[in-house]
């Protein structure tokens, strides 16, 4: 009787017994690796890998939102003027008089003072193109150039 229910003992121990630990129907034993290629695991080799999770989309940074209009001295809200040259600055878009900018790529290039490198989706009239642009933020100072012109704006609180 002792000798069975050793021998019982001992199968249920063996790799293809359904209840062992190592069976294909319960994980792998940390210890055993090969045990479980050979219950017919894929190696994790051969698993494909998983998908790559796409970047969040770019962003203009929290610095830059608001109302900005190029003029010297302090710009309180609600404007009461027609302006044509400022902009609102929000998480994903960049609102001009006549056109948009939607942001593709932001790198911070410099913390003092605060300057990123933004290059974006610009629609004016219907057309798309890309543009790129530094912006050079100093307290409620924001200068943003393209390399040939540099214009200098207010934030408006």
């Amino acid at each position: 009787m002792r000798k069975t229910m050793f021998i019982c003992f001992i199968l249920a121990l063996s790799p293809t017994s359904p209840t062992s630990p190592t069976s294909p129907t319960s994980p792998a034993s940390p210890a055993s690796p090969a045990t479980a290629q050979d219950a017919g695991a894929v190696p994790q080799s051969a698993r494909p890998a998983t998908p790559a999770r796409r970047p969040p989309p770019a962003a203009y940074p929290s610095a830059l939102f608001g109302q900005w209009e190029p003029i010297a001295g302090p710009c309180r809200l609600p404007l009461n003027y027609d302006s044509d040259g400022g902009f609102k600055i929000g998480r994903r878009l960049l609102r001009g008089y006549e056109h948009t900018d939607t942001p593709i790529k932001v790198q911070r290039i410099s913390t003092l003072p605060a300057a990123w490198r933004i290059e974006a989706v610009e629609v004016y009239g219907g057309e798309k193109m890309r543009v790129l642009d530094l912006y050079v933020l100093k307290g409620d100072s924001l200068t943003v150039t393209d390399g040939e012109r540099s214009t200098t704006y207010t934030r408006c609180r």
